[in-house]
């Protein structure tokens, strides 16, 4: 074969068959022959220690050979003792005495047992299987009165020490010839398939995606991933899903990484392997660009607890209603208020979850198209059509009634709710009955609910709350308040907080940063107040006039685009149907007749 060249590491079990070896490999020009002397374990230990220079196979002889070939990944060519070794050794015995035994391992005695019978010799033969045994065997020969063994290098040397003649079976020039043959016979028929192999390996590596290979025991057979325990551990974990073939694309995010893996079942006639092909990139800012964003459990856990609900403790209100939701497959609605935290409650509910080492997968209704979300629902390699992330539908209210069909529609025929966790968060005002949209997917899809309360409802805790707050941005701005003045206090209290935590949070920060004495002036949070009402109301007032209010899409109808407007108006309003009526110049009837046509 063109270009062959065989690469083979020798272990001789003494010195002179390392020289015969490396004498008649000089005559072998498609051997390139490495040879070291070691015999049973040190043999085995030298293998290990050069198993790495890539050797195409290893030549030993008898018991050495054994044990390698237990140990080693590649072939191992055993110069076999011919009946011609063992009859020269016989003879050379016979010349000493009548009386000899034969002792080494299978390699030597079968054939020994075999050439007895022949020759009708009555000579005890031994067989080792393990160098521990040598010594109390050649003991026992001694004690039964033998003055000669004939014997492998391992007894051979055993011998010497205890004073025992030994005759050592020596392999011939013509053995060692056979094994160089057969080792070009069997390197040769491979050659083609390693060959081969490394070109599949080759384009491999160089693809944009990596590969990793398992084999039914779970280990590695064939990687292009550099080392990520994290990620292989993962992998790990699905290969018995992967094996019975439930397993699809799915998405999992470790280290600021986000990849995509794809899970084949190669079911071949010796062996059944999973093949995973990986693709990786930088994951998606939190900003939620184009209304998708990619959150692992990490991710999640520090903006939570970073957040002021978990800084004010707002969480522990709406914490019997969370408790029962963590271990639960079912889908669950979160909906209350603006600015009372549905976005950190579905957050808890994925960081307790079984599949938090998967993706958590935010769709911002407000921003995302019906379009685009249907787009989302065809591609095969979309995150929506992964398996065990969780997807979190935010701010469904904008959905329309025509736009919430077809949500629910591409959530049951793709059985979203089986293979993802669905999240979905409404804002509803505690005055107004629950959005006809946010009912409608309850129902239908047969969802758990969380209400998360709004400010009002922990007036009496304002207090608190402050505290808990003011001492977070005393450590984050290095200040030293140490409260409100009690007027203050009392004003705060009585303010109605439309927008609640997050109005809060934006209040305290103000009168925080512009303050400089050690309480915060009752003067300074009126002042802070009335800004707030002031600009509240020039929104509420100026929301339809903006030019960038709302963008025409002029592919809906005149009716869907009305809607979409009304639904705009309203939640500009924080979800009051009279205010929003009246601001649009139309009744409470058409008004609620546009929020419920389909």
């Amino acid at each position: 074969m063109k270009n062959l060249k065989i690469k083979a590491l020798g272990i001789a079990p003494y010195e002179s068959m390392k020289n015969m070896m490396e004498k008649l490999a000089e005559n072998e020009p498609l051997i390139d022959l490495d040879v070291y002397v070691g015999d049973l374990s040190k043999g085995v230990g030298i293998v290990h220690n050069n198993i790495q220079e890539q050797y195409d196979v290893i030549i030993s002889r008898g018991g050495t050979a054994e044990m390698i070939e237990k140990i080693s990944p590649i072939p191992v060519m055993e110069i076999e003792l011919s009946v011609y070794d063992i009859l020269r050794a016989i003879k050379l015995a016979e010349n000493y005495s009548k009386r000899f035994a034969i002792v080494g391992f299978s390699s030597l005695t079968k054939s020994a047992h075999l050439l007895c019978d022949l020759l009708q010799y009555d000579t005890q033969i031994v067989t080792l299987t393990d160098e521990t045994q040598v010594e109390s065997v050649l003991k026992n020969i001694i004690h039964d009165g033998y003055h000669i063994i004939i014997c492998d290098m391992i007894s051979n040397t055993t011998a010497k020490r205890l004073g025992l003649n030994s005759i050592l079976v020596t392999s011939g020039s013509e053995s060692i010839e056979s094994a160089f043959q057969r080792a070009i016979k069997l390197c040769s028929s491979y050659a083609s398939i390693k060959e081969h192999k490394s070109l599949y390996e080759a384009s491999l590596k160089a693809g944009s995606d990596d590969i990793v290979i398992f084999n039914e025991k779970q280990d590695i057979c064939f990687s292009t991933l550099d080392s990520d325990d994290s990620l292989i551990e993962h992998l790990r974990r699905r290969i018995p899903e992967a094996m019975d073939g439930s397993s699809k694309k799915s998405y999992h995010m470790i280290n600021d990484k986000l990849y995509s893996i794809q899970c084949l079942v190669a079911p071949l006639s010796l062996h059944t392997y999973a093949v995973f092909h990986i693709s990786k990139e930088d994951a998606p800012e939190n900003t939620g660009k184009g209304g998708i964003s990619f959150t692992n459990i990490k991710e999640a856990e520090k903006k939570y607890y970073n957040s002021i609900y978990s800084i004010t403790n707002a969480m522990d209100g709406i914490r019997s209603q969370l408790d029962p939701l963590y271990q639960t497959s079912f889908p669950v609605m979160i909906y209350g208020e603006s600015g009372t935290g549905q976005d950190e409650a579905a957050r808890e509910i994925y960081t307790h979850s079984p599949r938090s080492h998967y993706p958590m997968v935010t769709l911002d209704l407000s921003i995302i198209s019906h379009e685009i979300l249907d787009h989302m629902f065809e591609r095969y390699d979309s995150p929506v059509n992964s398996e065990n992330n969780t997807i979190y539908f935010k701010n469904i209210h904008y959905l329309t009634q025509h736009g919430c069909t077809r949500l629910l529609s591409n959530i049951i025929n793709n059985n979203l709710t089986h293979r993802c966790r669905l999240l979905f968060s409404c804002v509803a005002n505690e005055s107004e009955p629950i959005p006809s949209i946010c009912s409608r997917i309850i129902n239908e899809l047969s969802c758990l609910w969380v209400h998360t309360s709004s400010l009002r409802a922990r007036k009496e805790e304002i207090p608190a709350i402050s505290s808990l707050y003011l001492n977070n941005l005393n450590l984050e701005l290095s200040h030293q308040i140490i409260g409100i003045e009690p007027e203050g206090m009392e004003v705060l209290k009585r303010y109605d907080w439309p927008g609640n935590y997050t109005q809060f949070k934006r209040v305290i920060n103000e009168l925080s940063v512009m303050t400089n004495t050690p309480y915060i002036k009752t003067s300074d949070v009126i002042k802070v107040l009335d800004k707030e009402k002031a600009t509240l109301s020039v929104s509420s007032q100026s929301n339809i006039k903006r030019g960038d209010f709302y963008e025409i899409e002029k592919n809906k109808t005149l009716s869907e685009i009305t809607s979409d407007i009304i639904r705009q108006v309203l939640m500009s309003n924080n979800g009051n149907q009279s205010t929003t009526a009246r601001q649009l110049g139309i009744s409470r009837t058409t008004l609620w007749r546009y929020l419920n046509e389909k």
